[in-house]
């Protein structure tokens, strides 16, 4: 082990304490070690990770801005939403695209810290421009734009650019293998208080970027998008899983062993649809078009159910199919009528239990159920033995069903 990049490291931490108190507070958390696998550094979301002759070799002030960028990764849970990734795209995922994604995600955050971190030559030349093309974007909005861009990375002008750094996905509790599911969450709330905790300590300093302050308020009040919040529960209980016993040879040249996915079926899920008269046309595209998302990026298969009083619609979706779409104005009934041959019956009361009734007689092979209401109903029949999620659009806080998680959504998210 390198004395000198040791101290290099130790001059760093000192920087960090001095002049950044958010990154430092972060930063001390995670152990700092020396390896020879990142070609700059890495994290797990459990340690930071640097190249040694990197560290010799490089300036202060490169090693001071790939840290802080590292303690970003961690404090925007990319090492957790790694995994989220891996299992949505599966044997598609790409680790270099996911890594440039997340670099962009924190675009607005890096420039206004530039007179503090100076970016690296290596790494700076086009990274304003780009900063400015994936304003707003999260890094998994950034990496869906970017697919299929890698396969023609031998295209002028189409490579995807290296990271600073690097982010991996979060590791178990001892460092080796990946984390469960269960260990994802614990390390994110951990996380979210670390965060929470190196802001009130660098407000307390005056030393609080605008960017970060905005980033910690909404990690404390989280207003996630209901679509974010659906693909969530649907990684959350799909069947697919890693095994650390398939490395993935794809990225056998990076140094690092990675899961290979043994099972890419979510399963097919049901979706129920309540098109009474409180529901109008545009809620109902609304609600097919995040289906349909649903099962383009999670590559499943399922059955939409339209309900009211009473079971009125069935049918099959799969990836790829398209939504038409709903003209000004239109009501559920001449929507259904028209896109699907299907006519509500009634377009007033509201019944959950046909839905149930129906999966029970009809389908063995449903996985999940996602249920699009605006929840004005206390018939909700019995509990179909499969993960329900109810998502109630529009204001209704009186809406307690006895079985399922429940995602409330403002009118117009």
């Amino acid at each position: 082990m390198s004395q000198q990049a040791m101290d290099k490291l130790s001059k760093v931490k000192t920087r960090l304490v001095f002049d950044h108190p958010f990154f430092a507070s972060i930063a001390l958390m995670k152990p700092f070690v020396l390896s020879p696998m990142p070609a700059t550094a890495c994290t797990d979301g459990r340690s930071i990770m640097f190249n040694e002759e990197w560290v010799e070799q490089a300036p202060l002030g490169d090693i001071l801005t790939v840290t802080a960028e590292e303690v970003m990764h961690c404090a925007s849970m990319h090492p957790a939403r790694s995994l989220d990734m891996m299992r949505k795209y599966g044997k598609d995922y790409d680790h270099q695209a996911w890594n440039y994604a997340c670099d962009m995600a924190l675009g607005s955050i890096i420039l206004g810290a530039v007179p503090a971190f100076p970016m690296p030559e290596h790494w700076a030349c086009g990274k304003a421009r780009d900063f400015d093309m994936w304003e707003g974007k999260s890094a998994e909005e950034i990496y869906a734009a970017l697919q299929g861009v890698s396969q023609r990375s031998g295209q002028a002008g189409e490579e995807i650019p290296d990271s600073m750094g690097e982010v991996l996905p979060l590791s178990g509790e001892s460092g080796k293998g990946q984390a469960t599911k269960a260990q994802m969450r614990e390390w994110e709330q951990a996380q979210k208080m670390d965060v929470v905790r190196a802001a009130a300590v660098a407000k307390s300093c005056g030393n609080l970027p605008v960017g970060l302050e905005r980033m910690v308020e909404e990690l404390k009040n989280p207003v996630l998008p209901w679509q974010q919040l659906i693909a969530h529960w649907l990684a959350e209980h799909a069947k697919d899983d890693f095994s650390w016993s398939k490395v993935n040879t794809r990225y056998a040249g990076t140094g690092f062993g990675l899961p290979s996915l043994y099972s890419q079926r979510v399963g097919r899920v049901l979706w129920a649809i309540d098109t009474s008269g409180s529901m109008s046309g545009p809620d109902v595209v609304a609600c097919l078009s995040e289906v349909q998302g649903a099962c383009d990026v999670h590559k499943l298969s399922g059955v939409v159910v339209y309900c009211d009083a009473a079971v009125c619609g069935v049918q099959e979706i799969e990836q790829g199919d398209v939504i038409p779409e709903s003209r000004s104005g239109e009501s559920v009934a001449s929507y259904m009528s028209r896109a699907s041959g299907f006519q509500p019956s009634g377009g007033g009361g509201t019944d959950f239990a046909p839905v149930w009734e129906w999966l029970v007689k009809n389908d063995g092979d449903i996985v999940g159920a996602v249920y699009l209401t605006d929840g004005y109903c206390s018939s909700f029949g019995k509990d179909p033995g499969v993960p329900v999620l109810w998502v109630v659009i529009g204001v209704n806080p009186g809406f307690r069903p006895p079985f399922g998680d429940v995602v409330r959504v403002p009118l117009g998210a």
